[in-house]
C-alpha cells in the first residue's frame, strides 16, 4: 500500500522490519540445506536478487544487504517505484518459497524424529529378543523377569485357545462342549507347567517345539488323566496334601471325560453292539430287553461310594461315575472271576484290593508277588501280616501254623474240626467202589489226628508226627493202633473207633484204606511243608476279631502236589471263622487264585451257599468255567450265590455262558421291497403296453445278543463284564494298580516285573 501511495518513508520503515526476517529465512535455509525448498531460498537470495534489480534498472547485488542498499538508494533516484516493486517481489517470493521450505523442514524433522524412534524401538526389540532367546549370557540371566511375564501372558492365551478348541471339537462330535472344554483345560495344566519352565529356563529351545510338546502332552494327559496325576502324586507322596489334590484333579478329569464317552469300548464288540440301544428298548421288548446297566443303576445298587469309604471288593472302574464318588465298582459278598492266565488278574483285581481292603484276608499267593507288592500296604492298614512260604519264594520259609493246635481233645468241637481237616487231606479222585476207601481213609485219619493232638509230648502234636506214625513199620504201627483202641474215652472215643474199625477189616481192605491215607498225606514228606505245619506263629482263631493278613505263598507248579497243604489252611480258617461269634466290621476275605487246582472243598461250597452271616467273603479265580464245572457238581448254585466278573475270555464255552447270561435286546431294522408289473393288449388294429414299478419300506424288529460269543472273546482283558444277581450287566474298565491314582505310592516293586 505504501508503494501504491508513493509513501516512501513508510516503505523504508516496513523494509527495515522485513529485512531481519529475510535474513533469518536465509540462515534457516543454510542450516537445513538438504530440506525440501532450501535450495529455492538460497537461489532467491543469491542469483535471483540480481535479476529483480536489473528489471528495476538498478545495479546487481550479491547479498540481501547489497540488495537492501540498492533498493533504498533507488527510492531516492529517478525510478523509485521500480526499486520499491523489486523489493516487494523479493518479499513475495520469500513468502512463497518460505512456505514450501517450512513444509520441507517439518518433514525432515519428522523423518529425523521417526528415524530416532525407530532406532530406539529396534534397539529395545533386539534387547528383548536377546532376553527372550537367552542368546547371550547377559540376555539369559538378565531376562528372567521378561521371560516370566511373556510366558504367563502366553499361558493364559494358550489356555483359552485349548479350551476353545476342545469345546469346538466336542460340538462337532455332538458332545457337551462345556464339559469337554473344561476337561481339556484341566488336562492342559500339567504340560503347561513344563511349557512355562522351558520358556523361562530353556529359552534357546525353538518355540514351535515347546508348543508341539505342550499340545501332545495335553492330549496324552486328557486321555490318561488318572495315570498321569497318579504318577505325579506318587512323586510327591500319594497321601500328602499335594498328592491328594493331584489325585482328585486326575479323577475330576476322568469323570468329565467319562461324561461324554461310554464306559466300555463299543468298537471292541463291533458295530452290532452299537445297534443295541443302551438306554431303552422297543415297545414291549418283544424280542428281549437286555441292555448294559447305567451309572445311575450302578449307584442305586450301592456299588459307588464316597472316596475313602470302604465298600467291599473293587471289581472295576466306572469311568463316568459322578464327581464326588469313588470311580471303583464295589461289591460286598462272594465273587467268582473267570480270566485266563496273562489277562491281568493280579494287576487289575488281587493287588488293587489288597492295597486298600480294610478287612482281614487269607491270600493264596501264586508266585509270592502279592506278598512282595502289598505286605507293606497291609501293615499300613493296621494289619498283622504273616507269610507262610514253605518253598522260600520270597527269601525264607516265613511263618508257620500247626493246624492241630485248634484240636482241643477235651472240647466236643474237636470232633467236627478234625473231620474237616481229614476231609481237607483226602481229595476224592475216584468213583465207584473206591469211594469207600476214600471215606474209610478220612475216618481213620480223623482218629489218628485226634490221637496225635492228645499226645503228652507237645513237640509231637503236628501232622509231621501223623505222617511218621502212618508210615511206621508194622510193629510200631500196630502198637499205635493198640494205644488208640485201648482208651475209648480219649477225644470222645473217635481214635478208639477208628483203630477198631481199621483192625476189623480184612487185610486187603485194610491195605487199600492205608494206601489211600498214605497217598493223601505224602505231601508231608517234604520237610519244608512239614516244617510249615510244625508250629504256630499266629492264632488263626483271631483272624475274625483282629485285623490280620495271611499269605499262603505257593509257586504255580507246586500247587497240584501240595493242594492238601493249602486245603488244610483254608479249612482251618473257615472253621475258626464259623466258630467265632464276633461280628467283624469287614468280612474276612479269601482271595484264592488258581482255585480250580485245590479240588472239591465242601466247606467252601457250603460257605458260599449257606454261611452268608458268618462274616466271610470268597473271591475265587479260575481260568474258565470248565474248571468249576469239573470240580463242583453244584457249580451253577456256586455262581448263583456270587457276583461274577469276566475279562480276557478266550474259551468259547465260557464266552457262550456270558453271552447267554447277558441276554438279548430288541433291535429295529428297515427292509425295502420293490415290485414290477407289465401288460399289453390288441384291439381294432391297434395295440397298447403298460409297465409299472412300486417300492416300499417297512420297519421290523428282531432279537440280538447284547454280545455274541465271538464279541465276548474280542473284548479283551481291559473291560470286565460284571454280573450281579437281580441287576443289569455292567461293562467296566479294569483297574491297574500301576497306573491308577488311588494306589500311587502304596505298593512295592513286583519281583516278576521290571
Amino acid at each position: 500500500m505504501a508503494t501504491n501511495a508513493g509513501n516512501w518513508q513508510a516503505y523504508r520503515d516496513k523494509w527495515a522490519e522485513l529485512l531481519p526476517v529475510l535474513k533469518e529465512l536465509e540462515a534457516a535455509a543454510l542450516a537445513n540445506r538438504n530440506a525440501p525448498g532450501a535450495a529455492n531460498i538460497l537461489s532467491l537470495y543469491r542469483n535471483d536478487l540480481g535479476l529483480f534489480l536489473q528489471n528495476a534498472g538498478l545495479a546487481s547485488a550479491g547479498s540481501l544487504d547489497d540488495f537492501s542498499a540498492r533498493i533504498l538508494a533507488g527510492l531516492d533516484g529517478e525510478r523509485p517505484a521500480a526499486a520499491a516493486t523489486a523489493g516487494v517481489n523479493v518479499v513475495q517470493q520469500s513468502v512463497t518459497r518460505g512456505i514450501e521450505f517450512g513444509k520441507g523442514v517439518g518433514t525432515a524433522e519428522a523423518d529425523k524424529v521417526l528415524a530416532e524412534y525407530r532406532g530406539q524401538v529396534e534397539q529395545r526389540t533386539a534387547e528383548r529378543m536377546e532376553q527372550l532367546g537367552g542368546s547371550t549370557m547377559g540376555g539369559y540371566f538378565g531376562g528372567f523377569g521378561t521371560r516370566i511375564k511373556a510366558a504367563f501372558g502366553g499361558w493364559l492365551f494358550y489356555l483359552v485357545t485349548v479350551c476353545f478348541i476342545g469345546a469346538w471339537m466336542a460340538h462337532k462330535r455332538r458332545q457337551n462342549p462345556v464339559t469337554v472344554g473344561t476337561a481339556v483345560g484341566l488336562a492342559f495344566l500339567v504340560p503347561s507347567v513344563g511349557m512355562l519352565l522351558l520358556l523361562v529356563f530353556a529359552p534357546f529351545i525353538p518355540g514351535w517345539f515347546i508348543l508341539a510338546a505342550t499340545v501332545a502332552g495335553t492330549v496324552a494327559t486328557y486321555l490318561n488323566a488318572g495315570r498321569v496325576f497318579g504318577w505325579l502324586a506318587g512323586l510327591v507322596g500319594a497321601e500328602s496334601p499335594t498328592g491328594k489334590r493331584l489325585r482328585i484333579l486326575g479323577g475330576t478329569i476322568e469323570n468329565l471325560r467319562g461324561q461324554v464317552q461310554p464306559s466300555g469300548p463299543v468298537t471292541a464288540a463291533g458295530a452290532a453292539v452299537a445297534a443295541v440301544d443302551n438306554s431303552s428298548t422297543h415297545p414291549l421288548g418283544s424280542h428281549g430287553s437286555a441292555r448294559w446297566g447305567t451309572v445311575d443303576e450302578i449307584r442305586q445298587g450301592g456299588h459307588l461310594v464316597a472316596p475313602g469309604k470302604p465298600g467291599g471288593f473293587a471289581l472295576g472302574r466306572v469311568s463316568d461315575a459322578p464327581a464326588g464318588l469313588d470311580q471303583r465298582f464295589r461289591f460286598t459278598g462272594h465273587v467268582v472271576t473267570v480270566a485266563p492266565t496273562g489277562s491281568g488278574k493280579g494287576i487289575g483285581a488281587v493287588i488293587p484290593n489288597l492295597l486298600d481292603y480294610p478287612g482281614s484276608a487269607l491270600v493264596l499267593d501264586v508266585k509270592g508277588e502279592n506278598a512282595a507288592v502289598t505286605a507293606r500296604a497291609r501293615r499300613a492298614l493296621g494289619q498283622a501280616v504273616y507269610s507262610v512260604d514253605p518253598f522260600a519264594v520270597n527269601g525264607d520259609g516265613g511263618a508257620a501254623f500247626n493246624v492241630l493246635d485248634r484240636l482241643d481233645v477235651w472240647n466236643p468241637d474237636c470232633v467236627s474240626e478234625s473231620a474237616i481237616l481229614a476231609d481237607a487231606l483226602v481229595i476224592a479222585e475216584s468213583k465207584g467202589d473206591a469211594v469207600h476207601f476214600d471215606e474209610s481213609a478220612k475216618n481213620f485219619l480223623q482218629g489218628l489226628m485226634l490221637h496225635v493232638a492228645g499226645l503228652d509230648d507237645t513237640e509231637r502234636r503236628n501232622l509231621g508226627e501223623l505222617r511218621r506214625l502212618l508210615t511206621a513199620g508194622e510193629a510200631e504201627f500196630f502198637d499205635v493202633l493198640g494205644a488208640m483202641a485201648a482208651d475209648d474215652t480219649a477225644a470222645f472215643g473217635i481214635p478208639a473207633r477208628a483203630a477198631n474199625t481199621l483192625m476189623g477189616m480184612a487185610d486187603k481192605e485194610r491195605g487199600s484204606v492205608l494206601s489211600t491215607a498214605r497217598r493223601n498225606t505224602a505231601f508231608l514228606d517234604d520237610p519244608r511243608v512239614s516244617a510249615a505245619l510244625s508250629r504256630s506263629d499266629f492264632d488263626l482263631s483271631e483272624i475274625k476279631a483282629t485285623a490280620m493278613t495271611v499269605y499262603l505263598v505257593m509257586p504255580a507248579n507246586r500247587i497240584g502236589p501240595n493242594a492238601r497243604f493249602l486245603r488244610l489252611f483254608i479249612s482251618s480258617v473257615i472253621a475258626a471263622i464259623t466258630a467265632s461269634n464276633v461280628q467283624p466290621a469287614h468280612r474276612v476275605a479269601f482271595l484264592l487264585d488258581e482255585f480250580g487246582q485245590l479240588g472239591y472243598m465242601k466247606q467252601i461250597e457250603d460257605a458260599v451257599s449257606l454261611l452268608r452271616g458268618y462274616g466271610l467273603a470268597f473271591w475265587v479265580f479260575i481260568q474258565d468255567l470248565s474248571q468249576l464245572k469239573g470240580t463242583y457238581p453244584k457249580w451253577q448254585t456256586f455262581l448263583a450265590n456270587s457276583a461274577k466278573s469276566f475279562f480276557g475270555t478266550d474259551d468259547y464255552d465260557t464266552a457262550k455262558y456270558i453271552s447267554d447270561s447277558l441276554g438279548k435286546a430288541t433291535i429295529e431294522f428297515e427292509t425295502e421291497n420293490t415290485g414290477k408289473n407289465s401288460g399289453s393288449g390288441l384291439s381294432g388294429g391297434g395295440g397298447s403296453m403298460n409297465r409299472g414299478k412300486s417300492t416300499g419300506t417297512s420297519q421290523q424288529f428282531t432279537g440280538r445278543e447284547l454280545l455274541t460269543p465271538d464279541e465276548v472273546m474280542r473284548l479283551g482283558p481291559e473291560h470286565p463284564i460284571v454280573l450281579v444277581r437281580g441287576e443289569r450287566p455292567y461293562l467296566l474298565d479294569r483297574l491297574n494298580y500301576l497306573a491308577d491314582s488311588e494306589y500311587a505310592g502304596r505298593f512295592d516293586a513286583n519281583p516278576y516285573h521290571s
